[in-house]
């Protein structure tokens, strides 16, 4: 169907209500922006049985993402020195795991690539030249994991430094300098 003109609907030859006109019809509660996120998570239902399957041509594979972080919670007998402590520990494997992750993904990633070398004709190699060409036979899940894979080993090497220098004191120097941070950590 086509639509009408704006001529057609300013003179009022058109049959059915004008879109512009639906407004003044029928209130509605809904804005032309997109919802925030965060306050999508309160409409969802949080049924216990249901469990979120991501497609994996669409998302890059869990390593790729930051593990979650569990703090220990502080005991009433337990002393803040010791608290503190434990949490520098969490922390520091923290960190550990994230590092780790990088270099799985990055195995993971070259051997998409020589996968695909075999399987798909005329196959080139992503270039850091051309980002924007998608090479032919890859998935949005490889394309994402292979710029986060790029992005966290350029910045492996100094975050390795400020870990190695500050230690338990990383969080709170990576507070202010969130650059060098790896996406995995």
């Amino acid at each position: 169907m086509r639509n009408p003109s704006a001529s057609a609907l300013l003179c009022g030859r058109c049959p059915t209500n004008p879109p512009f006109l639906s407004f003044a019809v029928k209130p509605t509660t809904t804005t032309s922006y997109r919802r925030l996120a965060s306050s999508l998570t309160s409409e969802r239902s949080h049924d216990a049985s249901s469990t979120a399957v991501l497609n994996p041509k669409l998302n890059p594979i869990a390593t790729s993402r930051p593990a979650p972080l569990e703090l220990p919670e502080r005991q009433p007998d337990q002393s803040k020195v010791s608290h503190l402590f434990a949490q520098a520990k969490t922390y520091i494997n923290f960190y550990k795991g994230g590092l780790r992750a990088v270099f799985a993904n990055r195995r993971h990633i070259q051997d998409v690539i020589a996968s695909k070398k075999k399987t798909v004709p005329g196959f080139r190699e992503p270039s850091v030249f051309s980002p924007g060409l998608v090479p032919e036979g890859f998935s949005r899940a490889d394309w994402v994991l292979l710029w986060r894979v790029r992005h966290d080993i350029l910045r492996v090497p100094l975050f390795g430094v400020v870990l190695l220098i500050c230690g338990e004191f990383t969080p709170l120097i990576v507070i202010f300098v969130d650059g060098v941070v790896p996406y995995t950590c």
